[in-house]
């Protein structure tokens, strides 16, 4: 794939496409309609969770370590920066859940390099790299 100009669009776009095929879709009874669980929300057909490896091959290359080395166009990598920033969120919001954590923690740690908070240093605090709202709001970035 080429990512020249039109890449940084492209890899936004593919990425876009990934974390939507990641959410699913409704299931439908046989009128059409969306089902619902007992506590009334929808039931996913396809649901998987965002992972770094799924995103680099939704992005066509041949490994994580390419994804997360790559550098090319700032806003070709920035679309990928950004994209792993999705992945990376979708695990630590997995934290909070006692079914998931297992698998966040792995996530975390294997592609991300981030400690379980029991497990970090100065008394369960984990430090994250900074995050500026301009690099999650386009309207905030000074262009």
């Amino acid at each position: 794939m080429s990512r020249g100009s039109g890449g940084s669009r492209r890899l936004a776009e593919l990425a876009e496409a990934y974390f939507t095929a990641c959410a699913g879709e409704p299931a439908l009874d046989g009128n059409g309609d969306a089902l619902a669980d007992k506590n009334g929300r929808p039931i996913l057909v396809g649901e998987r969770p965002p992972t770094p490896a799924g995103l680099a091959l939704a992005l066509g290359f041949c490994s994580v370590e390419e994804l997360t080395g790559f550098t090319g166009p700032r806003e070709a990598e920035r679309a990928v920066r950004r994209a792993l920033l999705r992945c990376r969120a979708y695990a630590e919001e997995r934290l909070y859940d006692k079914d998931s954590r297992q698998g966040a923690e792995f996530t975390l740690k294997a592609y991300f390099g981030a400690a379980a908070p029991e497990e970090a240093a100065g008394g369960g605090v984990v430090l994250l790299p900074e995050v500026t709202m301009a690099e999650t709001d386009p309207s905030l970035r000074s262009e």
